[in-house]
């Protein structure tokens, strides 16, 4: 995909990526949307706690992708996961969108 801007960067801190987890969210996010452009990030913080913030922001900072997924490598998703975060992000005041309708600062 050199030549192709991702439309979805995917973007993963975790503390350790031989323990398995961030394959797995990887691999549930490429099973349920095949056909969508994306690059996948995961930041190791290689066992050193940093917080979350320390690492997302690494990766975030080598994103391409038109929307960013920022995820926790424990997760994983399922199918018709995107489509329904997509149109929320249809409004012109939401900024971001959680899978849990969650509101931390503003329309979201």
């Amino acid at each position: 995909m050199p030549d192709q801007v991702p439309f979805l960067s995917v973007c993963v801190p975790t503390l350790d990526q031989r323990n398995g987890r961030a394959m797995r969210l990887l691999r549930s996010v490429a099973r349920w949307t095949p056909d969508v452009a994306m690059e996948q990030i995961v930041e190791d913080c290689q066992g050193e706690l940093r917080g979350w913030t320390e690492p997302m922001n690494k990766a975030t900072a080598r994103a391409h992708g038109d929307y960013l997924l920022l995820v926790n490598d424990d997760v994983e998703v399922a199918e018709g996961w995107l489509p329904p975060l997509l149109a929320a992000l249809e409004d012109p005041d939401v900024w971001c969108v959680t899978p849990d309708n969650t509101h931390t600062d503003g329309p979201q």
